[in-house]
């Protein structure tokens, strides 16, 4: 290539230099070099396919033959004063291809010096991140979504499912038995779609904190409060404790109220017994603890006990799936626990939560 400097045997290919010409024309990222002028001296094939510009056409021109347009005369000369200066730059950049299409690089472009300290080339190595950048842009943008109907489920949708709540107890005075029982199913259908927008509005805020870290959470006080709360909402269920539950903290976050909720409410609001019944144990080894949440309710066959958890090929739209226990998964998940379905003993099913040890 004309740059390397001592290390070379005669026999080129056997040598230290012809080793390395070989790995610069075999690598992935496009590699060239230029003088101090910016004109191309040395192209690689990954220059090659990657700008769209053969040898032959890059070889003697300046390498603003890749300017796209997209950047201003100063970003360019910052560039220049960088590596004149003997000093390595490094950017993202937009360049644009033999054919007119605009590529990201991440290029890093380093001076090569004489023994003197005198800058005498550049060699610059660039990596195509176009489609990274493209798939980063979507993932902003439906964070954005996702930010919005966070927003939407948080204030507007919840205010108007309370009203709607607030107007059918006034007519409760008004109407005949008839009429009392349609109300009653009103509240019981407001009820859900609340709870509903809750999960939907954790779920999403599972996703845009993703970078949220986990901490050191209490496991019996956030499952006692569980309990408690929902005992309160479905007061003809019986739920209870068996035996004690462990004193230990686990690797959660403020949401693994969350995990426990969603688990408990499906097994009472999937349960087809005249009165649901959940017994929650627990135990703890020194690296885990695992709760148990059993029902006798209908079980689960065997070829749903993924697929509920959103896991299956046609995820939330799978039979039995619910956004909620999708929400248990996720956060289980982001945890580092797991969480499956065993068979209960004689009839239901038990939901196995399995947590780290803080």
């Amino acid at each position: 290539m004309g740059t390397e400097s001592g290390g070379a045997d005669e026999g080129g290919q056997d040598g230290r230099g012809g080793r390395f010409e070989d790995a610069i024309e075999q690598t992935a990222h496009a590699v060239y070099i230029t003088d101090t002028e910016g004109v191309i001296e040395y192209v690689n094939p990954a220059f090659e396919e990657l700008t769209g510009y053969s040898e032959s056409e890059a070889l003697g021109r300046r390498t603003s033959l890749l300017q796209s347009g997209e950047h201003d005369q100063t970003f360019y000369e910052e560039l220049w004063d960088t590596i004149l200066d003997g000093e390595q730059w490094e950017a993202e950049i937009v360049d644009e291809t033999r054919d007119g299409d605009q590529v990201i690089l991440d290029q890093t472009i380093s001076p090569l010096t004489t023994e003197d300290g005198e800058v005498e080339r550049f060699v610059a190595v660039a990596q195509d991140v176009t489609d990274r950048k493209s798939r980063q842009r979507r993932l902003e943008e439906q964070r954005d979504d996702l930010e919005l109907l966070n927003q939407v489920l948080r204030h507007d949708m919840r205010n108007d499912l309370q009203l709607v709540m607030a107007y059918a107890d006034l007519l409760a005075d008004h109407v005949d038995e008839e009429g009392r029982e349609y109300l009653a199913a009103i509240d019981e259908s407001v009820e859900n779609a609340v709870e509903l927008t809750t999960t939907a509005r954790n779920l999403s805020e599972v996703i845009l904190q993703s970078n949220v870290e986990n901490t050191s959470v209490p496991l019996g006080m956030v499952v006692e409060q569980q309990i408690e709360e929902i005992r309160g909402t479905h007061q003809d269920a019986s739920v209870r404790v068996d035996g004690s539950l462990p004193s230990v903290r686990v690797v959660a976050n403020s949401m693994l109220g969350s995990v426990f909720r969603n688990v408990l409410k499906n097994a009472i609001q999937h349960n087809d017994e005249a009165v649901a019944e959940v017994v929650v144990s627990a135990t703890a080894d020194a690296d885990r603890v695992t709760v148990r949440v059993a029902d006798n309710g209908p079980g689960v066959p065997d070829e749903h006990k993924e697929v509920v958890f959103g896991k299956g090929e046609k995820g939330l739209e799978s039979a039995g799936t619910g956004i909620g226990l999708y929400l248990v998964q996720s956060l289980v998940d982001s945890y580092g626990g797991d969480v499956w379905i065993e068979d209960n003993d004689p009839d239901g099913a038990v939901f196995v939560i399995e947590l780290q040890r803080a």
